[in-house]
């Protein structure tokens, strides 16, 4: 395995841009100004292309079209950092200066059924159902695959419903209950594991180095970030066997820098269904508190293996501020007078001493 720390010897970065299948690029490259690529962790990612439209020639798509882009460097590869369908068409110009197209396009396709609000349930309340199979029946109505990771799709409620929600709309909520992300890329929609650092298939992402002095152009770094810390999360539900409520609680010890911990008690608002549900979406709020103990940002050469939800190692900051982040989300530019450069919006996860749901 190669050294992560020993930055790469790069010259000119490249973009290939697919349209339908069809390989554009060499039709683009004169006009092609900026390209900016954003990889959420959940919600839709986006596709940005401008292209110099000087004499207004270019000729407009005739309709939303199937759409991938590739970056990368000379003698290391591409990569395909961006899977979508066109969306919309700016045009912007003014009388003393250029004219400029600019093609945007999103993750999902936004003119299909994934959008579509939809009212279905899978389960009685007699029997355990799994996570797994209500996105698969989500998934099915919307016309898309689903992946979800193993470790959430075994998560067992005794009914799912989705009220009117489209798949999106499902989706993310699920996600928010159950510690997940959720997005669509192309024609698959995933469920994964928040800070897991791998995909809804359990495959591990791409590690990148972000190494002061050679690719790290900047970096802002809260490496204890107090406000989204909590010394434990719960949720109220009603027992119907003992007539009475009960609080299920998630407890939260240790994790981030030394004297820090939180003993704020964090209790959500309103009673939940049941026990299962109220111990997935403590859980679940126990994740967000442990992923937001340090944020920021970080800046680096172009780095097309930069994904979000993948880990990207700071090296040379500054003791307290080096270490292993997740990538919520990934910014690619590539401009032709600056070139190809890499935008990350990092969390630092903390490391639990111990957990207690009762």
């Amino acid at each position: 395995m190669a050294d992560l720390r020993i930055a790469p010897h790069r010259q000119r970065a490249f973009v290939k841009v697919l349209i339908g299948g069809e390989d554009v690029t060499a039709r683009i490259n004169e006009r092609l100004m900026s390209l900016t690529i954003i990889d959420k962790l959940g919600g839709l990612d986006e596709c940005h292309i401008e292209l110099d439209d000087r004499d207004g020639r270019i000729r407009l798509p005739a309709g939303p079209d199937e759409i991938s882009v590739e970056l990368g460097w000379p003698g290391e590869g591409s990569f395909t950092v961006f899977k979508g369908k066109t969306a919309d068409l700016w045009s912007a110009g003014q009388k003393h200066g250029g004219r400029t197209l600019i093609v945007s396009a999103t993750g999902a396709d936004l003119q299909n059924d994934t959008k579509s609000q939809m009212r279905w349930s899978v389960g009685d309340g007699s029997e355990d159902v799994k996570l797994g199979d209500a996105m698969k029946k989500a998934s099915e109505l919307a016309g898309v695959d689903i992946k979800v990771s193993p470790e959430l799709a075994s998560l067992t409620r005794k009914y799912f419903l989705g009220n009117n929600e489209s798949l999106m709309a499902f989706g993310q909520r699920i996600a928010g209950e159950v510690g997940g992300s959720f997005k669509i890329s192309g024609r698959t929609a995933s469920l994964t594991k928040a800070g897991s650092f791998a995909n809804a298939e359990g495959e591990p992402l791409a590690e990148v180095a972000a190494v002061a002095g050679k690719n790290l152009l900047a970096w802002r770094i809260c490496p204890q970030d107090a406000r989204p810390q909590w010394g434990g999360t719960g949720h109220t539900i009603f027992n119907p066997v003992l007539a009475q409520w009960e609080k299920v609680s998630s407890a939260i010890k240790g994790g981030g820098l030394p004297g820090w911990a939180a003993s704020a008690m964090f209790t959500g608002v309103g009673a939940l269904a049941d026990k299962d549900v109220a111990e997935q979406q403590a859980s679940a709020d126990r994740t967000i508190s442990m992923g937001m103990r340090g944020t920021g940002w970080v800046a680096l050469d172009g780095e097309p293996r930069a994904l979000a939800g993948g880990k990207i190692m700071i090296i040379g900051a500054r003791p307290g501020v080096d270490g292993d982040y997740h990538m919520d989300e990934v910014e690619h530019q590539f401009n032709s007078q600056t070139g190809f450069t890499t935008r990350a919006d990092v969390s630092k996860l903390g490391v639990l001493d111990s957990q207690e749901i009762k």
